[in-house]
């Protein structure tokens, strides 16, 4: 299995690198920049025989893992407020600032953390009024 975490714009070639060599991919999100392109990759693994997983590298961090710990005592959520913050004094100086590497900006870059690190704490059911 390879690991990939690499900037967006370079993710297909190592993923269809890892194809043609019949390695399993874990990919750091997104797994593709756009939808036409995960479609693509994912046919790829297919037709390769490899499986493609992707993981989001701060889901285990202990920020996001503390509300599941604390929630006994907090109590059912009624709604989920996350935020996601890139900590630097110029994002345009990095390949995150650059929509021909970042592929799909900030959207595809951090979108999916919020909703990723949160969905483990959601109750799996809406509470229900009681009579």
């Amino acid at each position: 299995m390879v690991v990939v975490c690499v900037p967006h714009c370079v993710g297909r070639r190592v993923i269809e690198a890892a194809a043609e060599h019949r390695v399993h991919v874990l990919k750091e999100k997104p797994f593709a920049t756009s939808l036409t392109e995960a479609r693509e990759l994912a046919r790829l693994c297919e037709d390769a025989g490899i499986e493609p997983m992707v993981t989001l590298q701060r889901r285990f961090n202990p920020i996001y893992t503390s509300f599941p710990q604390l929630a006994d005592q907090i109590g059912t959520p009624f709604v989920i407020d996350a935020r996601y913050t890139l900590h630097t004094a110029n994002p345009s100086d990095e390949w995150r600032g650059d929509i021909a590497t970042a592929g799909g900006g900030c959207v595809i870059d951090m979108g999916p953390a919020p909703p990723s690190a949160t969905s483990r704490s959601a109750p799996s059911a809406a509470p229900q009024p009681s009579a």
